[in-house]
C-alpha cells in the first residue's frame, strides 16, 4: 500500500511552519529525530538550524530552515552531530568521533566546511 503525504509526515519526525500574516502552512519532513536547534538572523532572513540524530549516515544533519522563504535543505554528517552552537556568522555542530570533527555553516553564504581532527590538531605544539 502507498503511504499519502500526510500518512509519512505523521509517522516521521517533522514539523510545520505557518505564516500567520496569510494562513500558509509548510509541513516538513526531518530525516532525523530533533535534538537540538539555534536560530540566527542575517540581513533580512531569519535562518533555523536544526539538528537531526539517526543511525542512519544519510539522515543525521542539519536541517537549514529560511524562516522566510519557507525553504528547507538538509546537509547529511558521515558522523552522528552531538552538538550545535553559533560563533558569529558561523554555526558550528560537532560530530562524534576519536580525532575531533566539526562542520561550519556559513551564515551568509551558506558554505559548508568540514574539519577534522588532524586539521583541528595542526596548531598544537
Amino acid at each position: 500500500k502507498d503511504s499519502s503525504a500526510e500518512d509519512i509526515f505523521q509517522q516521521y519526525n517533522g514539523l510545520t511552519l505557518i505564516d500567520l500574516a496569510t494562513g500558509y502552512l509548510r509541513p516538513i519532513v526531518l530525516q532525523g529525530t530533533p535534538t537540538d536547534f539555534v536560530m540566527t538572523a542575517s540581513g533580512d532572513q531569519t535562518l533555523l538550524y536544526v539538528l537531526l540524530s539517526s543511525a542512519a549516515s544519510t539522515s543525521r544533519g542539519v536541517m537549514r530552515i529560511n524562516l522566510n522563504t519557507f525553504r528547507s535543505d538538509f546537509v547529511a554528517l558521515p558522523k552522528q552531530p552531538n552538538q550545535i552552537g553559533r560563533v558569529g556568522n558561523k554555526i558550528f555542530v560537532s560530530q562524534e568521533a576519536s580525532d575531533g570533527r566539526l562542520t561550519f555553516f556559513d551564515v551568509v553564504t551558506n558554505e559548508v566546511r568540514t574539519v577534522s581532527g588532524y586539521e583541528l590538531n595542526a596548531v598544537i605544539d
